[in-house]
């Protein structure tokens, strides 16, 4: 998708005051936390003619509308995830001049929900594979082996390389948290209480209130984890939604002289559900994750 990457001449801002406040404040009523919204109505029931323009109109804007501006149903139905996925491979497939490559990186049979991992979001990254000196090599046909001296090996060959940056999966948004060795009340850690339902803790697997609160862990407010918007959301805009609650919580707590507070087990326990309740009616369940099998179908 073409990412649309715009240079801004500081002594002349493209929007004014006035205009830059009606934007972000538009922000906080979108699904995504950007100043643009779903579409009302369906690309199912849309007409061809209709729908084809929808996109292309979307295309031309670029950045995440053609993802977070289109059909409210392109996270729920899967023939209108369909139809988004077929028009992204019909712009995509011409930038791509190897026809074997092309069913590599556009493959017709579509692997997942468009959406619902990164979104190819991107600038002349296609057109780099056209390039002599680049190659693709697909690790699900020839799997990586070993990491040698030299370089790489894989099923089909061993290639030699200076440099080698991993880029193998991280843990998003559990991992800032539980790396650091933070302790309840009773003593156990918040990575110990997170572990699944046959680690240790209450094995209860992730769990919050609101995605910002934890019970057993008084007085521990976080922002952007787990079990909230957080990998969903516009994150500035999340991160200023949640810090202004956060602000407000700490106003209230000091005007009444509260010293404590503390997410009840049941408040979680709703959230949770509430969460996985949204989640499950979506095409998320569908796509292969780790994160999403940990807390979706605990």
């Amino acid at each position: 998708m073409p990412m649309k990457q715009v240079s801004y001449n500081p002594s002349s801002p493209p929007l004014s005051k006035p205009e830059l406040m009606v934007l972000l404040s538009k922000r906080t009523t979108s699904f995504a936390g950007f100043d643009y919204n779903f579409l009302d109505g369906s690309a199912v029931s849309a007409s061809p003619s209709d729908r084809e323009a929808v996109y292309e109109k979307l295309w031309a804007d670029g950045s995440f509308h053609f993802h977070l501006a289109n059909y409210q149903d392109l996270i729920f139905s899967p023939l209108s995830n369909r139809y988004a996925y077929e028009f992204w491979r019909r712009k995509t497939i011409p930038r791509i001049q190897d026809v074997k490559l092309q069913e590599s990186l556009a493959p017709e049979t579509q692997p997942y929900a468009f959406g619902f991992k990164r979104i190819p979001l991107e600038m002349g990254y296609y057109e780099a594979f056209n390039c002599e000196h680049v190659e693709l090599v697909d690790v699900n046909a020839t799997p990586i082996e070993e990491v040698t001296e030299k370089g790489i090996r894989t099923t089909e060959k061993h290639m030699g390389f200076d440099i080698i940056i991993p880029a193998t999966g991280y843990d998003a948004l559990t991992g800032g948290l539980t790396q650091i060795d933070i302790r309840g009340v009773d003593g156990v850690s918040l990575k110990k209480s997170w572990e699944g339902g046959k680690g240790g803790g209450n094995g209860a697997g992730v769990r919050s209130y609101l995605g910002m609160a934890i019970h057993d862990f008084p007085n521990l407010i976080y922002t952007y984890g787990p079990l909230a918007p957080t990998a969903l959301c516009n994150g500035p805009t999340c991160a200023e939604v949640q810090g202004d609650w956060i602000v407000g919580l700490l106003e209230y707590m000091k005007k009444n002289g509260l010293e404590r507070i503390e997410a009840q087990k049941e408040s979680e326990n709703k959230w949770k559900e509430e969460v996985e309740k949204i989640a499950g009616g979506s095409l998320l369940i569908e796509t292969k994750s780790v994160s999403v099998h940990k807390w979706v179908k605990s």
